[in-house]
């Protein structure tokens, strides 16, 4: 629960909210709850919602790009690999992965 609160804070109150719940994630254990972690991670890294069609990882903040790198390394993604595609993000580890490199 305290992901989706860190979450819902705004940039001008919480400015490193990406970077922490993306440390949370990249050192989540077996007891965490991936989903809301994940859930969280990606709500505050794309809080407009999806990106536009076309929008490549290239285009993306730092920031966005490592929550994404973060997606892939820590092991949450398994939780809801459908999850992205809430975000027009590809939603399967591989498709994230080769999209990442492109």
């Amino acid at each position: 629960m305290a992901a989706l609160t860190i979450a819902e804070l705004t940039p001008g109150v919480a400015g490193d909210r990406i970077d922490v719940l993306a440390e949370r994630a990249a050192s989540a254990d077996h007891t965490a709850d991936a989903f809301t972690l994940l859930t969280a991670l990606l709500d505050a890294a794309f809080p407009g919602g999806p990106i536009p069609d076309g929008v490549g990882f290239t285009d993306l903040t730092p920031t966005r790009q490592r929550a994404l790198w973060t997606v892939l390394s820590s092991g949450v993604m398994s939780a809801a690999p459908r999850l992205l595609s809430r975000y027009n993000l590809p939603d399967s580890e591989q498709q994230l992965r080769t999209w990442c490199r492109a």
